[in-house]
């Protein structure tokens, strides 16, 4: 995944536990004795790949990256499948979770961002 011209991870992750140590960062689940992601290391390989990339440049509120400036988000995925026979994903869903303060007023809205 690219905003502008940075990479999110900086190096592409290559293995399933690099992969999915990304995914326990970006849910902030690095213990799951409390909470846990619903999800086995073994069926997160096998049949149920999930990844998550965290945007926040620290862990407090409203501190990600401003792409008011015009800066593009990509993603780029590598081993789809382009036929049904192929043993490998034909779709990606991308979720974006985006936090706002929205004021509402008797005559008006505003969205401070």
């Amino acid at each position: 995944m690219q905003i502008g011209a940075t990479k999110f991870p900086e190096s592409p992750a290559t293995s399933i536990p690099e992969i999915f140590s990304l995914l326990r960062m970006a849910t902030q689940i690095y213990d799951q004795s409390g909470r846990t992601l619903s999800i086995t290391p073994q069926s997160f390989a096998n049949n149920s790949f999930v990844i998550g990339v965290g945007l926040q440049t620290s862990s407090a509120a409203f501190s990600g990256y401003n792409t008011r400036s015009g800066d593009l988000l990509t993603v780029r995925a590598k081993n789809l499948a382009t036929d049904a026979a192929v043993n490998a994903p034909a779709r990606v869903y991308v979720t974006m979770v985006h936090e706002a303060i929205c004021e509402i007023r008797e005559g008006s809205v505003a969205i401070l961002d």
